[in-house]
């Protein structure tokens, strides 16, 4: 007799849905074998006789394990849903994370920590040549949004439109936008996170004054005719394209010189009195919920790969008793019919 290998024979049900009978389960199941295959015999046509006890076969097993199929069938949707609903959670969370900042800009007293090692260091203990530095930036910073708005409103004189001219309030606001566009220039770098994305934005502020200087030098000596009794010969003669660069030019240099000074103050002042960082909580939260749910998700996709196995195993075992079946039905055709098979 062919031993039915989809048997344990511990006499217990396993938790986990392998199949298992007691010996005396398994002995009636043999028999009831037997009396399928003798069921099927009695048909004359092969595939009609096998297509029987296939059916048959399969019935029978449903009949002793369906419970532990159908009720494996069902953990395993019920799991494959939370499955979906923590890929959703985590992909929701992660999306929240992207979108809250790590750190918050604070006041160390917002935050109840200890203040003594955050404090500002004195101007009195800043190096030599930052000393010499600051007041000087501090000085040239109006000095250069002065000119600004004097450059601006000159050009807004020469250009003799009514407007300007005999409404002075609207020609000193105009004049005023490259001094507020600095502003707020020196204000958008502010904005980068990473001290790299911050330089790197400082640089490109310096190389578009030292830009707008450089046109400025070049366009400037071009309408002056030299040092001895020359004379400042600026617009006349000289295609329009030159008089609109060398305003242009000049304006440039002014509001990206300004916001360069001052942002070389901010720099100076971080360095002494630097920004203080704290963890934000929210980001605390979103991350706490995502190294939650993701190790959730790795010990439910544990259980749910130890589940399919164990329906993989229960298909095999259903394969197997219809083979066993199969194959002693042929035999006992090619024996004849001989009851002691």
């Amino acid at each position: 007799m062919t031993k039915d290998k989809s048997n344990d024979g511990d006499g217990e049900k396993p938790k986990d849905g392998i199949l298992s009978v007691d010996p005396a389960l398994k002995q009636a199941m043999e028999e009831l074998r037997k009396l399928l295959v003798n069921t099927a015999f009695q048909i004359p046509e092969v595939d009609q006789s096998e297509k029987m006890l296939t059916a048959l076969v399969t019935h029978a097993f449903y009949a002793a394990h369906g419970i532990d199929v159908g009720s494996l069938k069902a953990e395993l949707e019920f799991s494959d849903a939370e499955l979906a609903e923590l890929d959703a959670i985590i992909a929701d969370n992660a999306a929240k994370m992207r979108n809250t900042p790590r750190w918050l800009l604070s006041n160390p007293r917002h935050q109840n920590r200890g203040e003594d090692a955050l404090e500002a260091v004195p101007f009195k203990e800043w190096r030599l040549r930052h000393k010499l530095e600051y007041p000087i930036l501090w000085m040239a910073l109006p000095a250069m949004l002065t000119a600004s708005f004097l450059s601006a409103k000159s050009a807004l004189l020469s250009s003799g439109l009514p407007v300007y001219v005999e409404n002075p309030i609207l020609m000193a606001a105009v004049a005023s936008i490259p001094g507020f566009g600095a502003i707020m220039l020196k204000s958008l770098g502010s904005l980068f996170a990473s001290d790299a994305a911050q330089k790197r934005y400082a640089f490109g502020i310096f190389g578009m004054a030292a830009g707008a200087l450089g046109v400025w030098a070049v366009t400037f000596a071009d309408s002056f005719h030299g040092i001895g009794g020359g004379t400042l010969d600026i617009f006349s003669d000289k295609p329009v394209w030159k008089e609109k660069l060398l305003v242009g030019a000049q304006l440039a240099f002014e509001f990206f010189g300004s916001t360069a000074i001052y942002l070389r103050i901010e720099r100076l002042s971080k360095a002494y009195d630097p920004d203080t960082w704290f963890r934000n909580l929210e980001f605390d939260g979103f991350e706490d919920i995502d190294s939650q749910k993701t190790e959730e998700r790795a010990d439910l996709r544990k259980v749910v790969a130890h589940m399919r196995g164990v329906q993989i195993s229960q298909h095999s075992a259903l394969d197997l008793q219809i083979e066993l079946a199969l194959a002693s039905l042929r035999a006992k055709r090619a024996r004849g019919n001989d009851p002691t098979l």
